[in-house]
């Protein structure tokens, strides 16, 4: 017997990912609303440029999730975010900075993911707690290296490498 179009509806009605794109439409048709301009393509476009970088990582999360692995990385956020103000620092508005800013925040990363590697191998430290500890260690860290006070700037061409209208035709 071949499914109904009213069950075909209600089985995808409960799909995660359409209830996710339903809620995500939602919030940007009441954001429209509230705000004109908000849901404009430019904006639109800029809003999908910020959460690419979190939907990489978090690629890479589920990835660990759905190959049966326990160990969910925690603190890939802060890390992610200790990184970018490395790299921002160390650019300050600089195109010859450019590889030293990427190569820093790249070697800074892969030391806490040594660490944390370490720390669940050989100490034995459930993943879940080790990742967690690290997410407060790295924003100590960032509050150490930034006073809390914004700095820095990226190279021009990386800002023009995101911000840029395309790159062969997809948007930065």
């Amino acid at each position: 017997m071949k499914p109904t179009t009213a069950t075909r509806a209600r089985t995808l009605l409960r799909d995660p990912v359409v209830i996710a794109a339903i809620i995500a439409i939602l919030l940007v048709v009441v954001g429209g609303i509230l705000k004109p301009g908000f849901a404009s393509p430019d904006q639109i476009v800029n809003m999908l440029r910020v959460a690419s970088f979190l939907g990489i990582i978090a690629i890479g999360q589920t990835i660990v999730v759905l190959s049966g692995g326990e160990g969910i990385d925690l603190s890939v956020g802060t890390v992610a975010t200790l990184g970018a103000i490395l790299a921002s620092r160390t650019m300050d508005g600089s195109d010859a900075l450019l590889v030293p800013g990427i190569l820093l925040a790249v070697g800074v990363a892969a030391l806490i993911g040594l660490a944390n590697g370490l720390g669940i191998v050989l100490l034995r430290i459930p993943p879940f707690v080790m990742t967690l500890g690290m997410l407060g260690v790295v924003g100590g860290l960032i509050l150490v290296v930034t006073g809390g006070v914004a700095d820095g700037r990226a190279a021009p061409s990386l800002v023009q490498l995101v911000n840029g209208r395309d790159v062969l035709g997809i948007p930065g």
